[in-house]
């Protein structure tokens, strides 16, 4: 036996006479955690035991007989072997000799639960058998964001070392990206470039588009400036190893003839995106050779090329998003399960240096619960059986506290991607012994009715943006599992009573998001079914997630706009009607400022709210409404109650506060006012933050009318005309249309009626989208990204007619 320490004796730390602060502190978290273990008072006049351990004094160790260099230590691997009574722990990094002494610690019985829980058990000694073991880990790269599990001292016990890890360098540091994803508009910013050089920038249906797309990848000049920008920021950022070269979070390939040649050549759409993070991997080269460049193989870019291989200081990192997360690879039949196993095998082909950026939450529903241990497990052994070099998996953005299990599942990923082949139910079942105690029999009850379902329902998939109604979410499942946790809740107390509370809350949301019944109007008022009991468990949870420190319930969505959207679905709301020239409009302020209807040529113009909209939220969709686009999953105002005042019986002003991360506080004002059958809409969005904020503004339309043919765009030279038949049935799949310097008129041609939309110079984009089942088409006019400063606004202008053919247009 190796003794380390007693109650009265302590063995020697040594480290090297240079050691820099993250070796002291590995000394120093050994001398703690052994007085803790033996009940050794912490300040320091314990007599020293016989043995020594030498943390990375690898010229001891030479002395003592090991060839630290045979050993092969690379990354964050590390070696521990005992020379009598003499313990050595070498490292390749910092990190490796902070993992080492946590190795040490584990060993001896230490755990780490979450960054408050853990487990130290009281020895009369702590000894170690004969050890020579060398220990690596299962991926070079092993990151997530799991808020839950944030606190930096937490995460080196978890062994992660990635970008949203963030350790700091005396605690071993971690790998540091320069710029992590989506990064094109990044590195060639189009306010900057597009006005002068459009040819930097996807051609997009004949056109070259400025937002809402990617850059045109075979330009030379791109490459250039992506490289250039990347050094500079390697200059300002030391610490920074990698940078992504990556494209933005939405479709939009280039069409050019030179690009879809590539495409041709490497059948598929990763050829250009591949061939230009190559390009950029080698400019950047010339100067940096440290430096790693690393591109996505995402959506529609995620098959892999024929051709071209990735360089090596390039990684590309395949992401399965919407794949089942129920099931693992190779036992399912989810078919982006399937598009993404043929892709990794394909990939795996070409590079041994692949990344993955895996997904593990309901990124719509944090709250609700996601039965993925069983597929997180296999994925993992998964992808070391693929030679993936690299894991980030994803709870929540960074404004995601608070998910669903997080605590648990983020202890979870961090053990898997160290070493994929412990067995995860052993890990759950210690887990939730240790942090629940008396009342983990029935939240192991709780676990393992969600994944016993998805086990035995091979056909239900969940997915990272399964909705509420997913078969998942079935009562009868919610109320077994809830039983099940209310058995827990009476045998608990504290921190795991608390955790129990907020776990019963997300069983609850499947109804909540789905009460209310249809809405119908009835005379001034647009109602739906209230519920006293409803309305009671809102105000419960509403009070709960405040009090766990809940923000954002699902990506981009404040609790305040999801709670209060509750209340809309059961709350009646009061119908204001603007009256002139035989049109009526009907203003709906609680339901995002909307019209909810237009009434003339009798007939009723606008679509009402849909249930079964799956990217709008009941009933806050139809009609025309207005938002602040404040990032790719930030849609400010348009679910905010508004206020109101009228101004006589033809024009009402409505107005609301957005307060989110991404928008800071903004002010969302429009005037609705009817001029003998024109509606005219003027709108402002005021910056009423202490910094400035950046957004889009979008006004969107969807008219109820099946029977349109096209609708023809005409602004400044553009002139434009979709064709009911050439869009495909979907909102999902709207076509965009670029307008380069602002202004002008769209039209929507009926046999009978034409809809007219002139918009003002504000509008630099037009978006049309159809779902023909429904019989509805959405028209949305929208600007270009701006960023105001404190107390500026943005103003913009709308003259809308609806004529009958041969009345001409106003």
């Amino acid at each position: 036996m190796l003794m380390l320490a007693d109650r009265d004796a302590l063995c020697g730390i040594r480290v090297p006479y240079n050691a820099n602060a993250a070796v002291e502190y590995a000394a120093e978290e050994l001398r703690r955690y052994l007085r803790l273990l033996t009940g050794q008072p912490l300040v320091d006049r314990a007599v020293a035991t016989s043995g020594m351990v030498f943390l990375n004094d690898w010229s001891s160790a030479a002395e003592a007989g090991i060839k630290p260099e045979a050993l092969g230590l690379t990354g964050d691997a590390f070696h521990l072997q005992n020379v009598g009574n003499d313990l050595y722990l070498l490292a390749a990094n910092d990190r490796g000799v902070v993992y080492g002494v946590n190795e040490v610690l584990r060993k001896l019985g230490v755990r780490w639960y979450t960054p408050e829980i853990m487990r130290i058990p009281r020895l009369r000694m702590a000894a170690l058998p004969q050890i020579c073991q060398t220990v690596r880990p299962a991926f070079e790269y092993r990151d997530m964001i799991a808020l839950d599990c944030a606190d930096p001292q937490f995460l080196t016990r978890l062994r992660v070392n990635g970008h949203f890890s963030r350790i700091p360098s005396y605690m071993g540091g971690h790998e540091a990206y320069g710029l992590h994803v989506h990064t094109y508009y990044t590195l060639v910013p189009p306010q900057k470039y597009f006005a002068a050089h459009p040819e930097y920038f996807s051609l997009v249906d004949g056109k070259r588009r400025d937002s809402g797309a990617q850059l045109c990848l075979t330009n030379p000049e791109v490459c250039r400036i992506a490289a250039t920008h990347i050094l500079k920021m390697a200059s300002a950022n030391p610490q920074a190893r990698i940078f992504s070269v990556s494209q933005n979070d939405w479709h939009g390939a280039c069409e050019c003839a030179t690009c879809r040649q590539v495409v041709k050549e490497e059948g598929a759409q990763s050829g250009p995106v591949l061939r230009f993070a190559n390009a950029v991997a080698d400019a950047v080269a010339k100067v940096r050779p440290d430096l790693l460049i690393s591109t996505l193989a995402y959506t529609y870019t995620l098959d892999a090329p024929r051709k071209v291989v990735p360089r090596p200081n390039v990684r590309v990192r395949l992401c399965p998003i919407r794949c089942c997360s129920g099931h693992p690879f190779g036992t399912c039949d989810h078919q982006e399960t399937q598009r993404f196993m043929t892709a990794i095998e394909k990939w795996s082909a070409l590079t041994p240096q692949m990344y993955i950026w895996h997904y593990s939450i309901n990124f719509s529903h944090s709250q609700l619960p996601y039965p993925n241990f069983d597929e997180l497990a296999g994925n993992i052994q998964f992808y070391q059986d693929r030679r993936v070099h690299g894991l980030f998996v994803q709870d929540m953005g960074t404004d995601g506290f608070g998910a669903e299990s997080a605590d648990l599942r983020g202890f979870l990923q961090a053990e898997l991607m160290w070493n994929p082949q412990v067995d995860i139910w052993s890990l759950v079942n210690e887990w939730v012994g240790a942090v629940h105690d008396k009342a983990a029999p029935a939240v192991m009850r709780y676990y393992s009715l969600l994944h016993n379902f998805v086990r035995e329902h091979r056909d239900i998939h969940p997915v990272c943006y399964a909705p509420p109604d997913h078969p998942l979410y079935n009562q009868k499942l919610m109320a077994e599992a809830d039983t099940a946790l209310a058995d827990g809740e009476k045998l608990a107390s504290g921190f795991s009573k608390k955790r129990i509370q907020k776990l019963r809350c997300g069983l609850k949301l499947p109804h909540l998001y789905t009460c209310g019944g249809l809405y119908e109007i009835q005379g001034s008022k647009f109602v739906g079914k209230s519920n006293i009991h409803d309305v009671k468990a809102i105000d419960t949870i509403a009070k709960q997630w405040r009090s766990y420190g809940i923000t954002h319930p699902g990506e981009g969505e404040s609790r305040d706009a999801v709670i209060n959207s509750w209340r809309a679905r059961i709350e009646p709301h009061v119908i204001t009607r603007l009256t002139s020239g035989g049109h009526t409009l009907g203003l709906v302020p609680t339901l995002g400022g909307r019209i909810l209807t237009w009434e003339a040529h009798g007939r009723q113009w606008l679509s009402l709210p849909d249930p079964d909209n799956p990217h709008q939220a009941y009933p806050f969709s139809g009609g025309y409404a207005e938002m602040a686009i404040c990032g790719v999953y930030s849609f400010q105002g348009w679910r905010n109650s508004y206020t109101l005042r009228r101004a006589g019986c033809k024009a009402a002003t409505v107005a609301a506060i957005a307060k989110h991360w991404s928008c800071g506080v903004l002010e969302l004002r429009r005037k609705y006012e009817l001029r003998n059958g024109e509606l005219v809409i003027e709108s402002s969005v005021s910056n009423r933050d202490s910094t400035a904020q950046s957004f889009r503004w979008d006004g969107c339309f969807q008219w109820q009318i099946a029977e349109w043919t096209k609708v023809e765009i005409i602004a400044g030279d553009v002139t434009e005309s979709v064709v009911a038949t050439s869009l495909e049935d979907t909102f999902a799949k709207a076509r965009i249309v670029a307008i380069p310097h602002g202004g002008g008129t769209y039209r929507v041609n009926m046999p009978e009626f034409t809809i007219t939309n002139c918009f003002g110079a504000e509008v630099n984009e037009i978006v049309v989208g159809v779902n023909r089942q429904k019989g509805v088409l959405a028209v949305n006019v929208r600007s270009t990204k701006m960023t105001l400063d404190p107390d500026a606004t943005f103003t913009t202008r709308q003259v809308v007619n609806i004529g009958c053919e041969g009345e001409g247009v106003k």
